[in-house]
């Protein structure tokens, strides 16, 4: 084995060996910034109400067989736990 060769191999086996014990540095973040919130927090947020009000439209399809059924609402939501739906026709009317 050449002596280039050599000293490439043990070069980076030493890196390879001085990456793998040196502790991961946790990374920086920039001044006055907030950690990011912890796993438990994340999740208990996941199952609160949501905070703001919204309105969407639903399409629901039905299958029976051969047929097909489609109804359509809009709902609403504003907090805490108030829903509202309208069933439309196929006109669109509710």
């Amino acid at each position: 084995m050449p002596a280039a060769s050599l000293l490439r191999t043990l070069a980076a086996a030493a890196w390879a060996a001085a990456a793998a014990s040196a502790p991961a540095a946790a990374p920086r973040l920039p001044r006055g910034a907030e950690p990011p919130p912890s796993a438990e927090v994340l999740l208990e947020a996941l199952f609160e109400y949501p905070a703001v009000s919204y309105r969407g439209e639903l399409s629901v399809v039905s299958y029976s067989g051969a047929r097909a059924r489609a109804h359509e609402a809009r709902v609403s939501y504003a907090p805490v736990n108030r829903y509202r739906w309208e069933f439309l026709t196929p006109a669109g009317a509710v």
